[in-house]
């Protein structure tokens, strides 16, 4: 059982470099091509295709739900495949340093 453990660990620690991965390449694209809701927004999490940020404001949330299928088709087009099958925008802090 000890091989089967060790296989499992490997996979699991694949699994999480890849997420990791598409998580940075995701944050690096949206700095890039959406500098004006990067100020506005935070990055929070990717889990099943699903991309969640959290927005300083009302206002901004508005917005960008507004655009929601032009962000989800942009960062699909620069992550080459249908990573972001969706995006939550939620009010939360935002701190970037």
């Amino acid at each position: 059982m000890g091989e089967l453990s060790g296989i499992k660990e490997l996979l699991q620690d694949t699994i999480n470099k890849i997420s990791s991965n598409k998580k940075l390449k995701i944050a690096l694209i949206w700095n890039r091509e959406f500098q004006n809701y990067a100020k506005h927004t935070q990055l929070v999490n990717l889990s099943k295709g699903t991309l969640k940020v959290h927005v300083d404001s009302a206002v901004w949330m508005q917005q960008l739900n507004i655009n929601k299928r032009e962000i989800m088709a942009k960062l699909n087009e620069r992550l080459e495949a249908k990573a972001i099958k969706d995006i939550h925008f939620m009010l939360g802090e935002i701190s970037h340093s």
